[in-house]
């Protein structure tokens, strides 16, 4: 046998060459490693055949450990098995950390509602793999598949229901004491995130990777996302050493694993940045404009989505959208408190889908009602809402309070992106509008740095007073939008010389110049991040 000391001027060229004139030899460095700088076509195999397919792996930069869903197997850094262990159906990914190795454990079902999981994180000694502990980890409801640790903490990912739009993140202590979860707008990923690591100052999460499936997600230390991959990543993803990153593969009918060793990490594509317009604006039933004079005052601000209420019923909304060029209009069923005309609508550039009404039930007048529908501008999937509610000084049995608990989390869950729009009666920082923001809604107000205390979108009629802003514009601040520009559109009147018949609030609506509504219109340009659609891979 010849033994090669690996140097930089020594490649591994030289040893195949030694290998295939009928020699044998083994590699050896002082630091234990294949390489000091791997090459992406290098492979190493894990010796042996299992009942299950590879789940993940991970390496101390002496030994790799495979997880191989009923076996737990330690190789060294050619594949050869120094310990193999047979273990639960299922275990997951795994992390290697102070000397132990901790699996992300499930005894239960994947992808299923919340209920029927029996998630766990399993420990074992890295030398000897002997089983010395178990954990519960509750918070995983759709299943526990993968785990990475960093800087004290671990952090765990798991299954997801094929309707959920959003992947999840928890964060544990190393106590595994639960410490928060991090929801990534990531789009459906079939089966959820397989495999975790903390590398290069970031986290990365593999998953089913295909054309139409990201396979690998980059989350900064702030668990933003910051790139994603089609290359697949769901059998396992990590560090060998400073220049050699392990992407898990199966074969042989997935009874055995092999890791493909990369000399660089993996590319990846920045989230896909899209800037969506929008507007609320309670009409006052059109009393006062026709639906004609408030397309003319919108045409400035080149909408995408616009969200009325108070709005008339019937083909008032598409007169709007006839002078805007937006042919796509939806106009609900329930009146606002039963009065006439008081119907909700949205109207819309690109087609409404789905269209639905939902049932506010709160104290005050009744009944309320929001609106719903989803549309794509630009290849961006969101669901819009158009509301007008009654507000309440508390948040207990308000309207906002009701979206807050039975519609926002889980539009928020099933939906890409979701904005609320309408004349919700309450004004910035009240109590029923801080419930739906502990939801996980963002006002623009907030991201527009306006003082709204000195702001109004509403004039009462009967006395003139101004009401402060009660109409808003909200969206879902865990798929990292934000409003870059908006305000409230103070010009929002009939032309002097118009007149329109009225069967009451005539002399208010001279008295005031003539405005379009007691109501001004609010609108904002939202910047929406969505993960990049990952591209056909080059034959």
């Amino acid at each position: 046998m010849v033994t090669i000391k690996y140097s930089p001027s020594i490649g591994l060229g030289f040893a195949l060459c030694l290998f295939l004139c009928g020699g044998t030899f083994s590699i050896t460095s002082e630091e234990n490693f294949i390489s000091s700088n791997p090459r992406a076509e290098s492979m190493i195999q894990c010796e042996g055949t299992y009942g299950g397919h590879l789940q993940g792996v991970d390496s101390d930069g002496r030994f790799i450990y495979w997880s191989h869903t009923m076996q737990l197997v330690k190789t060294d850094l050619t594949g050869k098995v120094k310990v193999r262990v047979d273990v639960p159906n299922h275990h997951g990914d795994l992390t290697y950390h102070d000397e132990k190795i901790f699996v992300a454990v499930e005894l239960g079902k994947f992808n299923r509602p919340p209920g029927e999981s029996a998630p766990s994180v399993y420990v074992y000694d890295a030398t000897s793999l002997a089983l010395l502990s178990k954990y519960p980890v509750p918070e995983l409801v759709h299943g526990c598949g993968g785990i990475a640790f960093h800087d004290n903490r671990f952090v765990l990912v798991g299954g997801l229901p094929g309707n959920h739009k959003k992947n999840y993140l928890f964060e544990y202590d190393t106590e595994f004491k639960f410490l928060k979860r991090h929801v990534l707008p990531t789009g459906q990923t079939r089966l959820g995130i397989q495999t975790a690591s903390y590398m290069n100052d970031h986290w990365w999460f593999g998953c089913y990777g295909s054309p139409a499936n990201p396979g690998l997600l980059k989350v900064n230390e702030d668990f933003q996302l910051v790139g994603t991959s089609p290359a697949d990543f769901s059998y396992g993803i990590t560090r060998l050493n400073n220049d050699a990153v392990l992407q898990g593969a199966c074969f042989d009918n997935n009874r055995r694993g092999r890791v493909h060793v990369l000399n660089q990490e993996p590319a990846t594509d920045a989230p896909v940045t899209t800037k969506v317009r929008v507007a609320a604006y309670n009409v006052l039933f059109g009393i006062w404009a026709r639906p004609e004079s408030v397309g003319e005052i919108l045409k400035a601000y080149d909408l995408d989505v616009i969200g009325f209420s108070e709005v008339p019923n019937g083909d008032w909304t598409a007169r709007v959208g006839k002078v805007l060029g937006m042919d796509h209009a939806y106009v609900g069923k329930t009146s606002s408190a039963h009065h006439k005309d008081k119907y909700k609508s949205i109207l819309s550039h690109t087609p409404l889908l789905n269209t639905h009404e939902i049932e506010v039930k709160s104290a005050g007048w009744s009944p309320a009602s929001m609106v719903g529908a989803e549309t794509i501008i630009n290849g961006v999937p969101i669901l819009v809402y158009s509301t007008h509610i009654p507000g309440r000084p508390a948040a207990e049995n308000s309207a906002a309070a009701f979206m807050a608990d039975s519609v926002i989390p889980d539009s928020i869950q099933t939906a890409n992106h979701v904005i609320l729009l309408g004349d919700l009666n309450n004004r910035p920082g009240e109590p029923p509008l801080v419930q739906l923001e502990e939801t996980g809604m963002r006002s623009i107000w907030d991201d527009l740095g306006f003082n709204t205390n000195h702001l109004s979108t509403h004039r009462h009629i009967e006395s003139g007073k101004e009401s402060g802003v009660i109409d808003h514009i909200y969206f879902d601040s865990i798929s990292n939008t934000r409003a870059i520009e908006g305000g409230i559109i103070y010009n929002a009147f009939n032309p002097p010389m118009s007149e329109k018949p009225m069967s009451r609030y005539k002399k208010e609506w001279i008295q005031y110049g003539k405005p379009l509504s007691d109501h001004r219109p609010v609108w904002a340009t939202l910047e929406l991040k969505s993960a990049a659609t990952p591209k056909k891979p080059a034959h």
